[in-house]
């Protein structure tokens, strides 16, 4: 692979990671019941049940469940050689 195209791969890989992030942030702060996300970090509850025994397994299984689909669609174009 040259520079160019090393480099492209590169920010888009960092473009990735970053939005991913950002989601996984965003919903895990938001949700029906609003919670102070410096409370649920030093463990106050209810605030710290809500964040880890509820969004975070969400976001979690959300970012694998998304994962695997972009992996199984990349390896289906790949297998029938579809130049998309």
């Amino acid at each position: 692979m040259s520079a160019p195209g090393r480099s492209r791969l590169a920010l888009a890989l960092l473009a990735g990671v970053a939005a991913l992030l950002a989601a996984s942030a965003l919903s895990a702060a938001l949700g029906a019941q609003p919670i102070s996300m410096r409370a649920a970090l030093d463990g106050a509850e209810p605030d710290a049940t809500i964040l880890f025994s509820i969004r975070m397994p969400r976001v979690a299984l959300a970012a694998i469940v998304g994962c695997a689909l972009a992996t199984a669609g990349a390896a289906l174009q790949a297998l029938l050689r579809n130049p998309l």
